[in-house]
């Protein structure tokens, strides 16, 4: 089993907790790898690192930085298949939704943001007087398992062009990607300390970030309970916090136009990814006069999303972690109980890893 480190200045270097956090495969519940369980005296070195490195990397021309990130994204490029291979097994997702919807874009969102940072004014001249954009300081990006290496592309980037230094606390399911952008970057040039990786658990890591003095952004995505406490820690210090939280969406259709096509993207939406993504409708809102027509064409195209093992490329792959899949089962419980079942089984069996078959 291969065993990680936590990056910090530059270097990898064990947790000073000498404790592990084990990561599982959730489509056989195999363990394939574990990370140290970092602590207060792990964030402590690693927000140092970081705040050391900040006044330097701060004043940086932006031309430097951006030689860096371009770099980067040829080195992250390389890489392309075993980072969609280690994002398969650390979140079980099928092949496809890997390369189109977790890899898929991130080139293009590297290249926006190296864009972006070459042709913003970080200094505007007005009329009667100067508008001066400066990079905030250390920034804890905290980031979710269900999309692990978009968010971490999506926070980090962003902010070291900016000239901010980081301190990175991806997911304790889903650390695995991190690691591929970690190596990139070093490889690209980053200087020590711009860029640090500690691993852990939310309530430990997470919450010592969120309360060190020397961070001065929290950037945290994820349950909407853990937005809270990361906002009620944070707040005695007065730091920045940006917050992105989960969502109950509904498919709103008022009438039966391109009905078919509107009922696809419904469905695609509800169960790509497992279901599992912030921003996924869960339910149909219909008028009367178009429900039953709407009906019909879940039928007709429901065998599309077939679930099992993400190697055999299925549309769903299975929940992420055991909490997942107990969480899910239990709400397909409440609703085969309480509602009418439209088509569908929502068999949960989590034998072999953490299956639930899709179910209106």
């Amino acid at each position: 089993m291969e065993s990680h480190q936590l990056f910090i200045n530059g270097k990898y270097k064990n947790s000073s907790s000498d404790q592990w956090i084990e990561v599982e495969n959730p489509a056989n519940r195999k363990v394939i790898s574990r990370v140290p369980r970092g602590n207060d005296e792990d964030v402590n070195k690693a927000a140092e690192a970081a705040s050391a490195a900040f006044p330097e990397w701060s004043i940086t021309p932006v031309s430097d930085r951006v030689a860096i990130m371009k770099r980067f994204h040829d080195k992250f490029l390389e890489h392309k298949e075993d980072i969609i291979q280690a994002i398969q097994y650390e979140l079980g997702c099928p092949s496809w939704f890997c390369e189109q919807a977790q890899f898929g874009g991130l080139p293009e969102q590297i290249r926006n943001d190296i864009k972006i940072a070459e042709n913003f004014e970080f200094q505007q001249q007005e009329k009667n007087y100067t508008v001066l954009y400066e990079a905030i300081g250390v920034v804890g990006a905290l980031t979710p398992w269900n999309y692990p290496l978009s968010q971490i592309i999506k926070k980090i980037i962003p902010a070291i062009l900016a000239g901010n230094t980081v301190v990175l606390k991806p997911s304790q399911h889903t650390p695995l990607s991190a690691y591929f952008v970690v190596d990139a970057l070093q490889q690209a040039g980053l200087p020590d300390g711009v860029l640090n990786l500690v691993t852990g658990r939310g309530s430990e890591v997470g919450n010592s970030l969120a309360t060190h003095p020397l961070v001065d952004m929290i950037s945290f995505t994820g349950s909407t309970a853990g937005g809270k406490e990361v906002s009620k820690l944070a707040a005695d210090s007065l730091k920045r916090v940006g917050l992105e939280l989960g969502g109950k969406s509904a498919a709103v259709f008022l009438d039966d136009t391109n009905l078919s096509t509107h009922v696809e993207l419904a469905l695609n939406s509800i169960f790509s990814n497992t279901g599992q993504s912030c921003g996924a409708l869960s339910r149909f809102i219909a008028v009367r006069d178009v429900k039953e027509k709407m009906e019909a064409e879940i039928k007709n195209i429901f065998d599309k999303y077939t679930n099992g093992n993400p190697l055999d490329n299925h549309f769903m792959g299975p929940l992420a972690t055991a909490k997942q899949f107990s969480k899910v089962s239990d709400f397909i419980k409440e609703g085969k109980s309480r509602l009418d079942i439209l088509v569908g089984s929502g068999n949960c069996d989590d034998s072999e890893g953490y299956y639930c078959s899709p179910i209106v």
